[in-house]
């Protein structure tokens, strides 16, 4: 699901075009009336928020999620799930244990030292800093990170990074 199709960060291989970057925030009839059919047609769900930046929809925009969740899944609430795909530039302490405390898994878009430009406008440090965090904090996460041609060679030293 795509909360918002805006981004923070101009990665060289995201398949969005900067003119489809909008600051539209799905509306919250809209979050409502898609985790209502949601549960009406299925028995279990995990839902995959990405974007865009996910995390540009605001720390309340997720706040709501887990709200109307709790609403239709009531009881049944361990049969939902979550993961945010972000870029991690947003992820603030506070929200990384909103996300832990409802088993919201964050998946962090990640090179590490072998991005080759990729995501310019990032910065490797703060979110080796956040990685750092969450370990520490024993939150559940991902990294998902982009092969090509300039690490393709060198997966074997990214895997060790790691």
């Amino acid at each position: 699901m795509k909360p918002t199709l805006n981004c923070n960060a101009h990665c060289r291989h995201c398949y969005h075009r900067p003119s489809e970057c909008t600051d539209e925030v799905m509306s919250e009839a809209t979050l409502e009336k898609v985790i209502s059919l949601v549960r009406a047609e299925y028995d279990s769900a995990w839902y995959i928020w990405h974007g865009g930046e996910p995390l540009l929809a605001g720390e309340q925009f997720f706040r709501k999620v887990i709200s109307l969740q709790k609403k239709y899944y009531d009881k049944a609430i361990m049969r939902c799930g979550n993961t945010i795909q972000t870029n991690g530039v947003l992820l603030k302490s506070r929200f990384i244990e909103f996300c832990r405390d409802n088993r919201i898994n964050l998946g962090i878009s990640y090179e590490g030292g072998h991005d080759a430009g990729l995501r310019p406008d990032i910065d490797s440090r703060r979110i080796e800093e956040i990685i750092a965090y969450m370990v520490k904090k024993g939150h559940m996460f991902s990294i998902t990170s982009t092969v090509h041609g300039g690490n393709m060679d060198r997966m074997d030293d990214m895997y060790e990074s790691f």
